[in-house]
């Protein structure tokens, strides 16, 4: 039986525990038929990283630049097989990556690289939601499927001749780096997904400290988007395409400033909801409006919010 061998970058930032989780899921899914390099790109050096990579027989790297992107270059600078894949160090491989994606590549020589589906879960590893994406995206404009629904970088396999082409992650972006190359990457190359459940993706609760994570990544995807937008041009985007993902976009980011007010409000962190339902109406003040209008719990906790006190029974 033949081989296949895999590059995986696991870029790392100060999470030694989480990183180590990571690394075990990528050994298990390997076999006779299957070997991966593991490669750990570490945005902050740390011993306790490097002596964690080399127990997993892994090759380990340092990123001199800030950055999700900037780590994951390193790593593909430093990989030596023909297929590349990506896991972040707070994820986790499902058994079922890897293997469907290397099948397809490998029968079909001109396709660049295969998606799957991540499963999200919380920090415990419970499950919080159905695979994403649900349903298959349109192969024949990948590029309008990807602008639609944002995939995760753990969940792809693909070919480092397409990588070498479409060029690295962009360093300037501190997040939304991994949507913008999967953009450019189906702009460019052919790109196929798949209904496999790849990876489990953790998700952070809602608290003060992610707010403005949430922040940041709605400045940097919101971004992306209109600089995608450009690059592919009028003839392939239509300006009501445009606009009706740009709405998906902006409802995205208000939805989830909207729970995190909810969230607040429960714990009775009233200044704390109050700014998530500022930063809701930043990202779309017709979206916040419309959930206010349809939700009566989003109402109540709107009104123990902004004035204080419970609301007042009818």
């Amino acid at each position: 039986m033949s081989r296949t061998r895999i590059s995986a970058i696991i870029p790392t930032m100060n999470r030694p525990a989480l990183l180590e989780q990571a690394l075990a899921s990528i050994r298990r899914v390997e076999g006779p038929d299957l070997e991966v390099e593991i490669i750990v790109s570490d945005n902050e050096p740390s011993t306790d990283v490097e002596a964690i990579t080399h127990a997993f027989h892994g090759a380990y790297v340092r990123a001199t630049t800030p950055g999700p992107g900037a780590a994951r270059n390193a790593g593909a600078l430093a990989a030596t097989s023909e297929y590349l894949t990506f896991l972040d160090d707070d994820d986790l491989w499902l058994p079922t990556h890897v293997r469907t994606h290397l099948k397809l590549l490998e029968a079909h020589p001109r396709l660049a690289a295969v998606i799957g589906q991540n499963v999200g879960v919380d920090m415990s590893l419970k499950n919080v939601g159905p695979p994403h994406p649900m349903s298959l995206l349109d192969p024949a404009d990948m590029f309008r499927s990807l602008l639609a629904v944002v995939p995760q970088i753990g969940s792809v396999v693909v070919r480092h001749s397409a990588w070498n082409a479409v060029g690295p992650f962009d360093e300037s972006l501190l997040a939304a780096e991994d949507w913008d190359w999967f953009l450019r990457l189906a702009l460019r190359c052919r790109v196929v997904f798949i209904t496999v459940p790849c990876i489990m993706h953790r998700s952070r609760p809602f608290s003060r400290a992610e707010d403005p994570i949430i922040e940041m990544y709605r400045r940097y995807t919101l971004h992306v988007f209109w600089l995608n937008v450009r690059r592919a041009g009028l003839a392939r985007l239509p300006p009501h395409v445009t606009v009706r993902m740009w709405l998906r976009r902006v409802g995205y980011f208000a939805g989830k400033f909207l729970v995190s007010a909810q969230v607040h409000a429960s714990n009775d962190d009233h200044e704390a909801a109050r700014r998530a339902f500022g930063l809701a109406a930043r990202a779309s003040a017709l979206h916040t409006v419309w959930q206010l209008i349809r939700s009566a719990s989003l109402r109540r906790a709107a009104w123990e919010a902004f004035f204080d006190s419970p609301t007042p029974q009818s």
